[in-house]
């Protein structure tokens, strides 16, 4: 039996996925799996995870998330089932809230704890509260070398870390012949650090030249602000917490994902374009630039830099075809390379090892 622990789970956004992803994997691969959730799963996302027979465990009290009492509560809970059922590994997702309380007790296991963020202080993910109680774990995971020097030096940490790429689904068969359709489409939170005002200062930008131009913001969270923010151009449309179905046609019906954001780990987003032949355009923060830098599928720029990202949007849109054919090839390839089942299964047991 293996724990999984995690504050969200689901099927949008990178720090809800990687929980169910890991879950999925660690079942095919033939293990017992119960995951802890701080956070109720949606009806779909909790039928999928139950048939595939994966265990799951809320809070027996969900209020005063204000006081992180559902954390608390389901830290005290997962330390009694392994009492009970003493399970072979914990795996903890991201050096949040919920690991720091499972930390101060952990059960009688080998825990690692996998990083979901950027690992920097300013980063309001961050609790350098957590730094006391990593000696409870058995090894760190972090994404990519980047984030792996992050979490050094944000916690002091000197423990043992290794290398665990995040991975997304395999899609349904797609193919790199497409209609250019001149569509942005941005997937994630609708937080202000995923940087969605420097991308709307650069697509206002962009149409002044390229008027045919429009932009998909897809995602959950605060969309009010959104709301008021793209209400003034009928270039710009908005989807709310859209279906995983609704979301795969929205990935072919773009010419590519646009990710601006101030700072991230290891964006799923991104790998998900990649996965559908869709080159991508993203801020080169984080594990961005390890895993993208020197590829033909991706324009990088500086975060917050709205001229330097309407400029790449201009490139994409203005070069050949087959300069954009090009850049579509690689994107798969890229995918196959770090995301095969292959890949996959022998980075996760040797992470786990």
């Amino acid at each position: 039996m293996i724990y999984v622990a995690s504050d969200y789970v689901g099927e949008i956004g990178g720090g809800a996925k990687a929980p169910l992803l890991l879950c999925e994997r660690l079942r095919a691969m033939g293990h017992g799996i119960t995951l802890f959730v701080s956070a109720p799963p949606t009806p779909e996302t909790r039928k999928r995870l139950f048939d595939q027979d994966i265990k799951i465990v809320t809070p027996v009290v969900n209020v005063g998330s204000r006081w992180k009492v559902p954390q608390r509560i389901l830290a005290v809970q997962l330390y009694c089932y392994s009492l009970i059922d003493r399970p072979k590994v914990l795996c903890i997702v991201s050096l949040w809230t919920l690991a720091k309380y499972i930390l101060k007790y952990p059960p009688r296991t080998r825990v690692y704890v996998w990083e979901t963020t950027e690992a920097l202080p300013h980063i309001k993910s961050v609790d350098l509260a957590i730094s006391q109680y990593l000696c409870n774990t058995s090894a760190l995971l972090v994404p990519s070398k980047t984030i792996e020097m992050n979490v050094r030096a944000t916690y002091q940490y000197r423990g043992e870390i290794r290398i665990l790429p995040f991975w997304v689904e395999e899609p349904a068969a797609s193919s790199a012949n497409q209609q250019r359709t001149n569509n942005f489409l941005f997937v994630g939170r609708f937080d202000r650090d995923k940087g969605l005002d420097v991308l709307y200062r650069a697509f206002c930008s962009l149409l002044g030249k390229n008027p045919a131009a429009t932009l998909t913001l897809c995602g959950d969270g605060d969309a009010q602000w959104i709301t008021e923010l793209v209400a003034a151009h009928s270039s710009v449309s908005l989807k709310v917490a859209t279906s995983a179905h609704e979301l795969e046609k929205l990935f072919r019906a773009c010419d590519a994902v646009i990710l601006p954001s101030l700072h991230e780990g290891y964006p799923l987003c991104l790998l998900e374009a990649c996965g559908r032949f869709r080159p991508v355009i993203a801020s080169n923060v984080g594990s961005v630039p390890e895993v993208y830098g020197n590829r033909l599928c991706a324009l990088l720029v500086p975060p917050g830099n709205s001229q330097a990202l309407a400029d790449a949007m201009k490139k994409l849109l203005d070069e050949s075809s087959s300069a954009y054919a090009a850049r579509c090839l690689d994107a798969h390839d890229l995918f196959r390379l770090v995301n095969s089942t292959s890949a996959i299964t022998t980075q996760l047991t040797d992470a786990l090892a």
